[in-house]
């Protein structure tokens, strides 16, 4: 079973996205910001993070900088879900195979459907090696 980090300032946004990921068969642990999900990620092994861009005290854009800098998670993939699709467009620049942005709303199936692709469709076998 896959397991996926779901970073949220919102517990119901936390909720909804792990409620239909759990639904298709993925483990969902929840962190209500950076910090707590940087914390967990020291302590477990996942295989994707979901990740809100625009959260307080630390931004789901510091937290993919402090993720990358380990070696160990240079390759986690990590789907950023964002309102601002100009943020998503620039951010989305860099690091497109590991890296991928979906805008609010996010619909169930748009979720599923793109983490699936992150998970199954490849990007996951890199970060094995």
């Amino acid at each position: 079973m896959k397991t996926i980090l779901v970073v949220d300032d919102y517990e119901v946004v936390r909720l909804y996205h792990s409620m239909f990921l759990s639904q298709k068969g993925y483990r969902c642990i929840p962190a209500c910001d950076g910090k707590e999900a940087l914390a967990i990620l020291k302590q477990q092994r996942v295989d994707l993070v979901l990740l809100d861009l625009v959260m307080p005290n630390m931004s789901g854009q510091e937290v993919i900088r402090h993720i990358r800098a380990l070696p160990e998670m240079v390759n986690l993939p990590i789907l950023a879900i964002t309102s601002e699709a100009k943020r998503a467009e620039e951010a989305g620049q860099s690091d497109t195979r590991h890296l991928r942005f979906l805008l609010k709303p996010v619909m169930p199936d748009t979720l599923v459907a793109q983490v699936r692709l992150m998970l199954d469709g490849g990007d996951s076998q890199a970060r094995s090696s």
